[in-house]
């Protein structure tokens, strides 16, 4: 994971789904949160969106092919 340094007057909203647990994701947040307030925020790589609706489909549906063949 690489990491960007930004001014402490930006503020950003934490989202990440598919914790099991909440005291997993407070955990989680707390450390993210921590790193923000550091100044410290890390560098997410952007992921075009068919990949990311194929993934999604096969994540919500499984296997269309064989189902429709």
């Amino acid at each position: 994971m690489t990491y960007i340094n930004l001014p402490a007057t930006l503020t950003y909203s934490i989202r990440k789904g598919g914790f099991r647990t909440k005291k997993e994701a407070t955990i989680t947040a707390a450390e993210i949160e921590a790193q923000l307030s550091k100044g410290i925020v890390p560098h997410l790589t952007p992921v075009p969106i068919d990949q990311c609706f194929d993934k999604w489909q096969l994540i919500a549906f499984g296997d269309i092919a064989s189902i429709t063949s």
